[in-house]
């Protein structure tokens, strides 16, 4: 029996779901006639989850074009990974969580030109966590400032559309019965390729709610005044600590707007505040 077979006799058993391995795509569609756009998706893989005091060890970076009114994604190019040496030993638990080694990342260095190179080239940068992956990127390559963002996690109405868990390999099991290696950022930024790219069953695409949030902008949260005893329900709800100012913020859609205002308000209190910002000043 083939592998195949044994995939359709089971399944149609009803007492087993299979997954396949996400398999990388150089194309997702053809678009004639069509104006494409370029864009990026990128991760990173870190020390720790501060900013400040912590370092890049991982960038992967995963172009492609698409078309800007519908969202779907054509040509794809070959992902670009690289790895980099830290000041310091990777912490054990991270080496668990990524698999990388201090032996793995021993004498290398990100090539920043390349990096830049590809930054320049694309209108529109996405990251599956932006408030994390953003800072990181531009406290390693200072050079790079000023370019739009997008989260899919923050900005694709996931819940509205069934999908209560936002993890990646939820969303690409639970939306294409797929899964991958996670936690390399090379993996990582291919899977949310995929993702972007797979239609909701109403046919419209993740990729064009990225591409019309990054054209209205998002509001710009500062839980300001926030008791010290709601750190951990801010955290939960991914809003990020800013060491600088002492504050938690968070991004989100202007959608989102009037709930937030009412949780904050039931959950935590303070004195927040609320801005617009655009694609190129957010998550900073």
């Amino acid at each position: 029996m083939t592998p195949e077979q044994m995939i359709k006799a089971l399944e149609e058993s009803g007492e087993y779901k299979v997954l396949r391995k996400l398999e990388h795509r150089d194309k997702y569609s053809e678009q004639p006639g069509v104006e494409l756009k370029r864009a990026m998706v990128l991760d990173v893989e870190t020390t720790g989850f501060d900013c400040e005091t912590c370092e890049v060890i991982e960038l992967a970076m995963v172009s492609f074009m698409f078309n800007p009114d519908t969202g779907e994604v054509a040509d794809v190019f070959e992902p670009i990974d690289m790895l980099q040496q830290p000041s310091k030993s990777i912490p054990q638990e991270i080496t668990n969580l990524t698999g990388i080694t201090d032996e793995m990342v021993a004498g290398k260095t990100l090539d920043k030109e390349l990096i830049i190179s590809e930054f320049e080239k694309a209108g529109l940068i996405i990251a599956h966590n932006a408030g994390f992956d953003r800072p990181f990127v531009e406290k390693t390559i200072p050079e790079i400032d000023g370019k739009a963002w997008g989260c899919s996690w923050k900005e694709v109405p996931w819940s509205d559309q069934g999908f209560e868990c936002k993890k990646l390999g939820c969303l690409l099991k639970n939306k294409g019965g797929l899964f991958f290696g996670a936690h390399r950022a090379d993996e990582d930024c291919l899977a949310l390729l995929h993702i972007l790219a797979t239609p909701f069953d109403d046919g419209t695409l993740p990729l064009k709610y990225l591409r019309e949030s990054a054209a209205a902008g998002t509001v710009h949260v500062i839980a300001w005044d926030s008791p010290f005893a709601t750190k951990d329900i801010l955290k939960e709800r991914k809003y990020r600590w800013e060491p600088a100012r002492k504050v938690w913020h968070s991004f989100i859609n202007p959608a989102e707007l009037e709930a937030e205002k009412k949780w904050l308000a039931e959950n935590v209190g303070g004195a927040p505040d609320f801005k617009v910002v655009t694609a190129v000043e957010r998550y900073k």
